[in-house]
C-alpha cells in the first residue's frame, strides 16, 4: 500500500469511528464488477478499472452521487463478463477519489459502505446498472457472551497481526480493537487478511454478524497459523 493509500485510510477509519453510520444509499445505482478481489463494507480500496463500461459507470456515478455497486466476478479469467458472470451479492461504495491514466484507465479508491443484492439489471448499455435492495442482516446480537469472547479472540489474533507487520496498517486496527460490533470487527479483519475469493464473498453473504465473526476468526486463525 502507498504512502497516498495510507492516509486515504487514515481519512476513512477516522469517519468510520461512527458504528450507526447510515447513509442514504440510492435505488439504483452503475455497477462495476471486479475480478479477484471482494470488497467488503469498512473497507478503502484503490481499484484500477480498464473495461470503458466501468469507465463509464464510474463517469455516471462521479455525475450524481458518487455510489456504485462493486461485484466480483465468479472466473477471473471471463475478459467480457455478462451479468450472470457476477455475484448478485456486492458492496455499494462511495468513490472518495477517481485519477484517468494517460492509458485510459481509471485508479479509483473506494470506500465500502454496505451490503447489497442486485434486484435486476436496468441496463447494461452504455454501462451497467442496477436496482439494488440492501441486504438484510441482523441487528442483535443472540449470544452476547460467545459475541464476547469471539470478538476478544480476534482483537487477540489482529493485535499480533499488527505487531508482526501484518494486516490493516494501525490506524485502521485501532478503529477495529475499539469496536463493540462483532459484524463491523468481522467485516474489518476480512478486509485486511488473504482470503479466496470464495471465502470472501461468503464473509460478505453471512447476514448474521455472530456467525460471521465466527467464520472471520477461523480463517484469521488459519491465517496466523
Amino acid at each position: 500500500m502507498s504512502s497516498e493509500d495510507q492516509q486515504l485510510g487514515k481519512t476513512v477509519d477516522s469517519g468510520m469511528e461512527s458504528e450507526k453510520m447510515e447513509p442514504s444509499i440510492p435505488t439504483e445505482v452503475p455497477v462495476v464488477p471486479v475480478r479477484d478481489i471482494v470488497v467488503h463494507p469498512y473497507m478503502v480500496v484503490p481499484l484500477f478499472i480498464s473495461r470503458q463500461l466501468s469507465v463509464r459507470a464510474v463517469d455516471a456515478s462521479l455525475a450524481n452521487r458518487r455510489f456504485i455497486l462493486v461485484v466480483t466476478q465468479k472466473d477471473k479469467n471471463v475478459e467480457e463478463p455478462k451479468p450472470a458472470d457476477v455475484y448478485e451479492v456486492g458492496a455499494i461504495c462511495l468513490i472518495i477519489r477517481m485519477l484517468k491514466l494517460p492509458d485510459g484507465r481509471v485508479r479509483l479508491w473506494a470506500q465500502g459502505v454496505d451490503r447489497a443484492r442486485i434486484k435486476r439489471f436496468v441496463a447494461t448499455e452504455p454501462y451497467w446498472r442496477a436496482a439494488i435492495e440492501r441486504f438484510a442482516v441482523a441487528k442483535e446480537v443472540k449470544d452476547p457472551l460467545l459475541a464476547e469472547a469471539l470478538m476478544r479472540s480476534t482483537k487477540e489474533k489482529l493485535e499480533r497481526s499488527v505487531s508482526l507487520g501484518k494486516g490493516m496498517p494501525p490506524e485502521a486496527a485501532v478503529v477495529a480493537m475499539n469496536s463493540g460490533d462483532p459484524g463491523q470487527l468481522a467485516d474489518m479483519v476480512a478486509g485486511s487478511i488473504s482470503l479466496k475469493v470464495s471465502d470472501a464473498q461468503k464473509v460478505l453473504e453471512i447476514a448474521d454478524p455472530l456467525e460471521r465473526l465466527r467464520f472471520v476468526n477461523s480463517l484469521f486463525a488459519k491465517e496466523m497459523e
